[in-house]
């Protein structure tokens, strides 16, 4: 029975991403940097890759 359900909302789900009712952002968020916590770690794992 789980299994069945499982395959019913797996099935569901990639059908609806097929079918394109799956909402994408109309503009991009407010966040920034500075508003994420673990930001300073972020920042320098980007100027490693970078450099």
């Amino acid at each position: 029975m789980l299994v069945s359900l499982l395959l019913a909302l797996m099935f569901w789900s990639m059908r609806r991403e097929m079918k394109g009712d799956v909402t994408l952002l109309t503009e991009p968020p407010d966040t920034s940097f500075d508003d994420v916590i673990g930001a300073v770690q972020a920042k320098a794992a980007l100027e490693d890759i970078k450099a």
